[in-house]
């Protein structure tokens, strides 16, 4: 399970870190030292920003919205630099196309495609022995 609330843990996309007048390693820091308890999650847009975030520390790398492509690349990028956030491939995820990002290097995929699926005909037959 990716999350099951906001509480487990420490949520930064780029919308907050507009606010934020640190660099990635003093954030990372920073957010460690206050909830050492939580990782740190960070929504990344790019493989360069990706990078950024892996070299400053953060736990897992949300790959908003990449290609298979991009996450392999993000794969070797942070393997070449021998560094070892968790990668989430989110955003465009489906049934159709998720073993692509496996096989890119994804560890964990965030999709909210079962909630847009279509109903399934489910029957219950009880029996009597």
């Amino acid at each position: 399970m990716h999350r099951l609330g906001l509480s487990e843990t420490l949520l930064l996309f780029a919308e907050h870190r507009l606010f934020v007048d640190e660099a990635p390693a003093q954030v990372v820091a920073r957010l460690h030292r206050v909830q050492p308890e939580r990782k740190l999650t960070v929504e990344v847009a790019t493989v360069e920003e990706a990078l950024v975030w892996a070299r400053a520390g953060a736990d897992v790398l949300q790959l908003e919205k990449f290609t298979p492509e991009q996450v392999a690349a993000c794969r070797a990028g942070v393997g070449a630099e021998r560094l070892s956030p968790v990668l989430v491939a989110a955003g465009g995820i489906r049934a159709d196309n998720a073993a692509a990002y496996v096989v890119a290097g994804a560890d964990l995929l965030a999709t909210s495609a079962p909630y847009a699926a279509p109903p399934r005909d489910v029957q219950v037959r009880f029996k009597r022995n």
